[in-house]
């Protein structure tokens, strides 16, 4: 009697454990908490880039009236202390036609800034926020047929920023940013009704994220 009882014991502990290994072979990378709290990720980015003055929507005042729409390439950089806090780098630049409001020509920009993220650590979707410090170069040109009003300036700006990202597998993120400079003391005209804005950017990107 006392083998047929160990017998049955040991059966239900068997077909326990079981049972529980094949839950957690089941399981997938982004069922997984994070094990490890620190992690680099390095990608590019590209999108829209237009200037406006007073808001991040304020497109019909000053250098917005004098800039059109354009785009953006960039390179971004950060490290992840915690799943919810990193430190993020990022390299722009920005290109921007004139139109008669200022005598045509273009302007480019290129800079770069430093930013603290704060992120929504979900599964799925993570959305964050990033605020910081940068620094950038105005550079105009002109057209062959005429001067433009636009003229070169560099100047440090306020950063501020919304973005979401979505990890795909194998270290692969995928996500979209708005990001928002505001210039310090900046000239960027000739004219004294567009002689002042603000640049923002909307980005999609894709990096590559690995765990220290």
């Amino acid at each position: 009697m006392r083998a047929i009882a160990a017998y049955a014991l040991a059966t239900v502990l068997l077909a326990g454990g079981s049972a529980r290994a094949a839950e957690g072979d089941c399981d997938t990378d982004a069922d997984r908490p994070l094990s490890r709290p620190f992690a680099v990720s390095f990608g590019l980015e590209g999108g829209l880039a237009y200037f406006s003055e007073n808001t991040p929507f304020g497109t019909d005042t000053n250098i917005g009236l004098g800039l059109a729409p354009g785009y953006n390439v960039g390179l971004r950089a950060s490290f992840e202390f915690l799943p919810w806090l990193a430190l993020d780098a990022r390299g722009l630049v920005m290109r921007n036609d004139g139109n008669t409001f200022v005598d045509e020509g273009s302007l480019t920009t290129t800079g770069g800034l430093g930013a603290a993220r704060f992120t929504l650590p979900l599964r799925h979707i993570r959305p964050y926020a990033l605020v910081g410090f940068g620094g950038y170069h105005m550079s105009a040109s002109s057209d062959a047929a005429r001067q433009t009003q636009l003229v070169n300036d560099s100047v440090s700006a306020f950063e501020v920023g919304l973005g979401a990202v979505v990890p795909t597998g194998y270290g692969i993120e995928v996500g979209v940013e708005w990001l928002y400079s505001h210039l310090n003391d900046e000239n960027l005209s000739t004219n004294p009704n567009a002689d002042g804005g603000d640049p923002s950017t909307l980005s999609v990107y894709a990096q590559y994220r690995l765990p220290l």
